[in-house]
């Protein structure tokens, strides 16, 4: 997949909604700076993403969190943990499609999103969050030369 493809895919994610109760998000964005990958992670966490979360979400604690590489392990895990707690606790009560409201709660399609088809065959970097908080609200993040996208838990 083309950049100019997985940058539309990225614009197409931020137009999704989702329910504002207990639930799991994506958000992703073309990447604008070329530093490294902490780096954009942390301008991505403290420069785009308030503007595109409601105003109620935890941004304090992803933008003032500890973010680590994840090991090879660490992204399947956590992301199942993230779909897990939007599922309420159970993996066969992942939900699918859009809800009444036209929001966003097909489990599966962002797990497929978030950790495959934005990165086009891209290898992209990976984080978590580690601190304490991150028990309450876990997350991860990706990021490669043109995407960063963010997966994460949110009870609001």
């Amino acid at each position: 997949m083309l950049l100019d493809e997985r940058v539309a895919l990225a614009w197409r994610i931020m137009d999704f909604e989702y329910p504002s109760y207990d639930g799991a998000w994506l958000k992703a964005l073309p990447v604008w700076d070329r530093a490294g990958p902490i780096e954009v992670v942390r301008a991505f966490l403290a420069d785009e993403l308030y503007v595109y979360i409601p105003e109620h979400a935890p941004w304090d604690v992803f933008n003032y969190g500890t973010w680590n590489r994840a090991l090879d392990d660490d992204l399947p895990e956590r992301v199942g943990e993230i779909l897990r707690r939007a599922a309420g606790g159970a993996v066969d009560r992942l939900r699918r499609g859009f809800d009444d409201d036209g929001m966003m709660v097909d489990h599966e399609v962002l797990r497929r999103l978030f950790t495959v088809d934005l990165w086009g065959g891209a290898e992209p970097a990976w984080f978590i969050n580690t601190d304490r908080r991150a028990d309450r609200f876990p997350a991860a993040i990706g990021v490669d030369d043109g995407i960063v996208a963010m997966l994460w838990h949110g009870t609001y």
